[in-house]
């Protein structure tokens, strides 16, 4: 295999998993819905800095274990967190 072919072949990889990406943030996008509605209902704000520490935590801890820095996995959660924040104010 030629390098060409072999990196054509890792780029197709990596396009399919940027799919399932796309499709896990949608879902991901679906429950953040899921959970602004139960805060509206209960008086709650949209920020919960609390959970958001909990999670970039959670998933920089994640990170480590498998082998990549927790600053590269925090950074790329700190961005999905605040979309996830503009897309609950879209909802209001």
């Amino acid at each position: 295999m030629s390098g060409y072919e072999e990196l054509s072949q890792i780029r197709r990889k990596i396009d399919d998993i940027d799919e399932k990406i796309v499709r896990l943030l949608v879902e991901r996008f679906k429950l953040v819905a899921e959970v602004f509605r139960i805060k509206q209902k209960q008086g709650l704000p949209i920020v919960d800095v609390k959970r958001e520490n909990q999670i970039l935590t959670r998933v920089g801890t994640f990170a480590e274990k498998e082998g990549i820095k927790k600053e590269f996995m925090e950074e790329i959660f700190r961005k999905i967190l605040d979309s996830s924040v503009k897309f609950e104010k879209t909802l209001s």
